[in-house]
């Protein structure tokens, strides 16, 4: 697991941070850099610190009244240090989650990615998990909302979906099978992450002329948590998304798909789906959608794909392939 990305201020700094922004900083701004400063300062260009911040927490600004970003002078050296590493073959996740001190030592060299990863022992999140249980035992909804706002500002959305939400939820699951936690339980936790993921896909959601990745569920499957989890990870590689929920019948979303012309059409699916039904549902749906549209199933069953369906195996599994160096987005022309 990925630790926690390391305090980019120096001493003090982050009091006085705080400080410029609090007051309108004017008559700071000889301490705080614009992103594009910031750009220039570290060789990153805008749109990579733009997707590392959405994607990793990192590097996390300030905003003015106006919504500019500012950051502060402490981070430069940080990130010229990441750079460097990705430079040299390292992974940005990596590289942003790495102790500093390691970065430093690496000087041109090969990335040591097994001794960094050694050294970076295993990230605090089991606690969180177990704190996000306990309050969804006492059905303490201001606790497990206001735990889980801290834990997204604290390690990032894709982390928090991969490393915090999705074993969060297989955890509720698995405490209600084992007669721990009921049905209650699970519907209580599942609307707490679905009002955060809402909240952050609003917020994290920009003016996009591309074509969107549409979401959704067929009809029946009622079980939409996992297409909210994908979304956010969507929006999260820059890519559009308009989501439909649960429960579509195919016939909605093939139209929803060519009203938009939809690049890719997601459908989400539980272990609880019937693998036959479900297959014949997705062969149904590849039919009406245009030739050209890609369709895709995620969380599927054990079961032979129709032609023209291709599985995504994990939400990981669908990071890797909407990421903008995926090597099957390209070759999907997204």
């Amino acid at each position: 697991m990925r630790a926690a990305v390391a305090d980019p201020f120096p001493k003090g700094e982050a009091a006085a941070y705080g400080r410029v922004m609090a007051d309108g900083g004017d008559e700071h701004d000889d301490m705080l850099l614009s992103i594009g400063a910031l750009a220039r300062a570290t060789g990153v260009p805008v749109a990579t610190l733009r997707n590392w911040e959405r994607r990793y927490g990192f590097p996390a600004p300030a905003r003015r009244s106006s919504g500019h970003r500012r950051y502060p002078l402490g981070i430069v050296e940080r990130l010229r240090a990441v750079r460097r590493a990705v430079a040299s073959g390292l992974q940005a996740s990596l590289a942003i989650s790495a102790d500093p001190r390691e970065l430093e030592r690496l000087d041109g060299a090969p990335p040591p990615t097994a001794r960094i990863e050694a050294n970076r022992g295993p990230a605090p999140l089991q606690p969180l998990l177990e704190e996000w249980l306990a309050a969804a035992e006492q059905l303490d909804g201001v606790a497990l909302a206001e735990s889980m706002q801290r834990a997204w500002s604290r390690v990032g959305g894709e982390r928090f979906v991969l490393d915090l939400g999705q074993p969060f939820m297989r955890a509720v699951g698995e405490r209600w099978r084992d007669g721990h936690l009921t049905i209650m339980h699970e519907h209580f936790a599942t609307e707490v992450l679905s009002r955060l993921l809402h909240a952050q896909l609003q917020s994290l959601a920009a003016p996009s002329t591309a074509p969107p990745i549409l979401c959704a569920a067929l009809e029946g499957e009622r079980h939409g948590l996992a297409l909210e989890l994908a979304a956010v990870l969507l929006t999260l590689t820059g890519r559009p998304v308009l989501s439909l929920g649960a429960s579509t019948p195919a016939a909605e979303i093939a139209a929803a798909a060519v009203h938009v012309a939809a690049r890719a059409v997601l459908v989400g699916s539980s272990a609880a789906a019937s693998p036959g039904p479900l297959a014949l549902e997705l062969e149904h749906l590849r039919a009406i959608l245009p030739a050209e549209m890609l369709l895709l199933v995620g969380g599927h069953p054990a079961m032979t794909l129709p032609p023209g369906v291709v599985g995504i195996a994990s939400l990981a599994g669908l990071v890797a392939w909407a990421s903008p160096a995926s090597e099957a987005l390209t070759s999907s022309g997204l």
